[in-house]
């Protein structure tokens, strides 16, 4: 059973929805960006992370990268990313695909994990979920809720009628990661608006913030914000969301397939 017929299900009625999900388990990701360095026949390769996954990532380059190619990946220290924080910085990868990004004069590369998962564990991999994502506890007891990968305007209005403004790097059925120039505070409700994205209008629904972390390369916050009081009308909306978003990314692998 494919994702987008589990979605469905979802949204349409929950008769069938915990049988999907056990056939279907989805690896969470998170959306951030690290500079790191491989080491390929004895040449020194500067990569950004772009997506993380607790089975791989996702990079980009100056250069193409030769598929199937395994070796060794290593994270830069930054200010959020410290190699005290960890025991394992350095990981094997090995390259599953690469190419051009579309008008752009870089590369993107897939890359998946070669390490143990006791390696992988005590790896900075582990430790950016548990700062910035899912804890990898939560992975590993249940998987609710698939998180898409997009670009969606939104608009967070606290109690007071204030107003931030940033762009969902990821949603889900639970809840969205949002870019925001300005800081949210933790536990805050908000009322947010979604959108329009595409062929949708605009969905208003509320949210509480769950994390708040800065990024000072960047000068922004990454905010994970959580659904609350949804009512079925807000669950078949963001399921139809979801379900358009996955359909555009399964369409676009195709076509640069």
């Amino acid at each position: 059973m494919d994702l987008i017929n589990t979605l469905k299900m979802f949204i349409q009625g929950p008769a069938f929805f915990k049988t999907a999900l056990k056939e279907k388990r989805d690896v969470p990701r998170l959306t951030i960006q690290i500079k790191s360095h491989g080491l390929i026949e004895n040449k020194n390769f500067l990569f950004k992370i772009i997506d993380l996954s607790l089975k791989g990532v996702q990079v980009e380059c100056a250069t193409r990268i030769q598929k199937n190619i395994i070796f060794p990946l290593t994270v830069q220290p930054s200010k959020f990313l410290s190699s005290s924080d960890f025991k394992v910085k350095t990981l094997m990868v090995q390259v599953a695909w690469c190419r051009k990004k579309r008008n752009a004069n870089v590369y993107q590369a897939g890359l998946t994990f070669q390490d143990t998962h006791k390696i992988i564990e005590d790896s900075w991999v582990y430790y950016l979920f548990n700062k910035f994502g899912e804890k990898s506890a939560d992975y590993l007891q249940k998987r609710i809720n698939v998180r898409v990968p997009t670009e969606i305007y939104i608009i967070c209005t606290d109690a007071k009628d204030r107003i931030k403004q940033g762009i969902i790097h990821n949603i889900s059925m639970g809840g969205v990661l949002v870019k925001c120039r300005k800081q949210i505070p933790v536990a805050e409700t908000l009322q947010l608006v979604i959108g329009p994205y595409q062929k949708f209008k605009t969905i208003s629904l509320r949210g509480r913030v769950l994390r708040a972390s800065y990024f000072e390369e960047t000068d922004h916050w990454i905010i994970a914000i959580e659904f609350v009081d949804m009512n079925p009308k807000d669950q078949k909306n963001i399921g139809k969301l979801i379900i358009y978003i996955l359909q555009e990314i399964e369409k676009k692998k195709n076509e640069e397939s």
